[in-house]
Parts: C-alpha cells; structure tokens; sequence
C-alpha cells in the first residue's frame, strides 16, 4: 500500500504543477537548445594565401584544410632550412693510470713520505731521485712534458715563497729567460701554537734549445717555531712543464689530476710522522 500511495503523490504533483510548465514554456523568451541534427557545413572563405577549396570530410563535420601553397607575393613565405653541418665528436684518449707509492719506492724508511701516493699515467716513465729528493714524471724521453714532485724536504724556510726562491735555482739551469707570468700566495688558517703553514703558486715561461715552456709551480711550507729564534719546516712542491701550445690539453688530460692526488695524499699524513721525522 505504501508503494502504492507514494506512486499517486508523485502523480498528484506531476498533474498539478503541469499547468505551470506549460505556460513557461509558452512565455516570449523561450530558451532554445541546439538540435542533435547536423547542421550543414558553411562555405568556407578562401584567405589569399589558399589556393584550394577546402573539401569537407567524409566522417566528420570539419573540412580538411589542405596546406596553402606559398607564393612569393603572399603573406607566408617558407623559411629557408639550414643545414648544419655535424661537429666532430673529440675523443679523449683513453688513460691508464697507476700509483706511485713513494715510501715504498724510495725505499728509506722515511716516515715522512708515508701515504704520499701520486696518480700518474702507466705509459709514462716514472723515476725516483732518492738523493735530490725528487721524483720524476716523463712523457716522453724528450722530456718535453714532465712532472716533478719534491716530496717532505726539510729546512728552516719561512714560507711558500722562500722556498720557491729556493728550487727557483734548479729552474733557471734547467730554463733559459725564464720568466714570471702569475704568482699567488696565502698562509692556512691553523689553530695550532707555533705552526704556520703556508703556500705559494706561479706560472712562468722559458725555453729549452729554443721550444717556448710553460711552467707551473705550486710550493707548501709548514714552519715550525722550535724557539724564539729557530724554525723547522717542512716543504713540498710540484712542478710541471710542457711546449706552450700544449700545456692546457696535458693539463686537462694529466696535470691536473696528479697534482689533486698529491693534494689529497698530503691531507691523510698524519701530523706526528711530520714532527717525529
């Protein structure tokens, strides 16, 4: 019963709010929806650039626009194309890299050359100066392109630029009209009483039997105040050279990685090694 009465409540309402429908929808402004039917495709205007008709499409109700064809009066004129030209792809030759143990190779037990590990390509010959203190780094047998590094030498030098005046001697044999072409120096900030650590760098350029070189130099001192009047220091440098026109390829190709490895084996020598000697 209950379905029943609910059914003629809404049948009620239909018949009594009928009358009201009606007369909206017979009242002047009559809203119009669009009809489900197609309308007619409109001719479509043909711009100046359009030298074909557009055609309408079998499935649907937008035409096809075909591409206008460009003329050299109208508005849209092509863009020539360039063509570019493919670069060269460098390749970097391939490197085969070692390390230069140099406790081990000096083979004197000195404390001081211990964790001192220098990258170095393995087709280049390396060789260690036990007496001079001087390991060397030779591309070639030309010796054109070489690296030197002069590991823990031990005197009583004030800073990085006293000792580079120092091996500036060895320099200047090795170099004719040597000359000075950049220079930066700077001490370590250094919590510790009585030790001042120190560094110097320079760019210079000289010639060997006429071939322009370009030279790097980059010096670290470690004074020492033992007393008023007395200092102990301990240096390290590393030198490079190479013809003037090359330097920057063998700097980004070998230089530069073994200067930052001789950096970071200076860093994990303990501090007692260098004071116990």
């Amino acid at each position: 019963m209950k379905v029943k009465e609910f059914f003629l409540f809404i049948l009620c309402l239909f018949l009594i709010g009928n009358p009201w429908f009606v007369a909206f929808s017979s009242a002047e402004n009559i809203i119009q929806f669009p009809s489900l039917d197609l309308p007619s495709p409109s001719p479509t205007p043909i711009l100046p650039f359009q030298n074909q008709t557009p055609q309408p499409t079998i499935t649907g109700i937008f035409p096809t626009m075909s591409p206008p064809i460009p003329t050299q009066t109208g508005p849209l004129i092509p863009t020539p194309q360039v063509v570019q030209t493919p670069q060269p792809v460098e390749i970097k030759p391939q490197i085969a890299w070692g390390k230069f143990n140099a406790y081990k190779e000096f083979g004197t037990g000195d404390k001081l050359l211990l964790g001192l590990d220098v990258d170095y390509p393995l087709n280049w010959k390396a060789q260690a100066d036990v007496y001079n203190r001087i390991i060397t780094f030779n591309e070639d047998p030309s010796g054109l392109v070489s690296f030197l590094v002069l590991p823990a030498w031990q005197g009583s030098w004030m800073d990085g630029y006293d000792f580079f005046n120092y091996i500036s001697q060895g320099l200047y044999q090795k170099f004719t009209n040597l000359s000075l072409l950049n220079q930066e120096s700077g001490s370590v900030p250094n919590q510790a009483i009585g030790v001042y650590p120190t560094y110097y760098k320079a760019d210079l350029q000289g010639f060997i039997q006429e071939r322009e070189m370009f030279i790097h130099v980059e010096v670290a001192v470690l004074r020492i105040e033992v007393t008023a009047t007395s200092n102990l220091s301990y240096a390290g440098s590393v030198i490079c050279y190479s013809p003037r026109e090359v330097y920057q390829e063998k700097f980004q190709n070998y230089f530069g990685r073994m200067i930052r490895s001789v950096a970071k084996s200076m860093e994990t020598i303990p501090t007692q090694n260098k004071q116990g000697g």
